[in-house]
């Protein structure tokens, strides 16, 4: 297990056991200095048992039940590209629905990792703070960073901090603690917001 080195990033660094890999078909050479770009051609690896494509088709099939989505002009134009080396496919999403200005997932998949974007961006009438999500996996590491970011100045009107970061400050310090009971020989009492 990997352990979290500062504490700043505590809440962010949770260090798990590598994924069940699902494909071993890997052809890596068997040097000790072997890289992932001497694979086989058409050697097939997977980062993780956790499908980052998989969960965004059924989070759309959630949404689409709650609300109806348009999709973004956005959409039409980047929703599918594969990188120039062809080692990387970038897939996007965004939409549009009453309530939300915009809802956009990003994904990146590599042989070795697998990369995350969703952001839920709501009408501006609507008190509602602006939602963020990124996830990044490899075989051994997965980082999950959630993010809320008020629509209103938060630090000149205390009534508004008050109300979204209140209730959620014992949230963040609960999974300070979990992320830190993964980090061997750090007491979860040491850890800092």
């Amino acid at each position: 297990m990997e352990s979290c080195t500062t504490s700043s990033l505590r809440s962010f660094c949770v260090a798990v056991k590598p994924p069940v890999v699902l494909s071993t078909s890997v052809g890596v050479f068997s040097s000790p200095h072997s890289c992932w770009w001497r694979r086989r051609k058409g050697a097939s690896f997977h980062v993780s048992a956790i499908s980052y494509k998989k969960f965004i088709g059924f989070a759309l099939n959630e949404a689409k039940r709650q609300t109806h989505l348009v999709p973004s002009p956005l959409q039409e134009q980047f929703n599918s590209m594969i990188s120039v080396d062809g080692k990387a496919e970038l897939q996007m999403l965004s939409f549009q629905a009453p309530k939300i200005r915009l809802l956009r997932s990003m994904s990146i998949e590599t042989e070795v990792m697998q990369v995350l974007d969703f952001a839920v961006f709501p009408e501006p009438e609507f008190d509602v703070p602006i939602f963020c999500a990124n996830c990044f996996s490899t075989s051994s590491t997965n980082i999950v960073v959630l993010d809320l970011n008020p629509l209103h100045d938060v630090i000149g009107r205390r009534d508004y901090k008050d109300r979204y970061y209140k209730s959620l400050m014992p949230l963040g310090l609960k999974y300070v603690e979990i992320s830190c009971s993964f980090c061997p020989g750090e007491e979860s009492s040491q850890a800092s917001p």
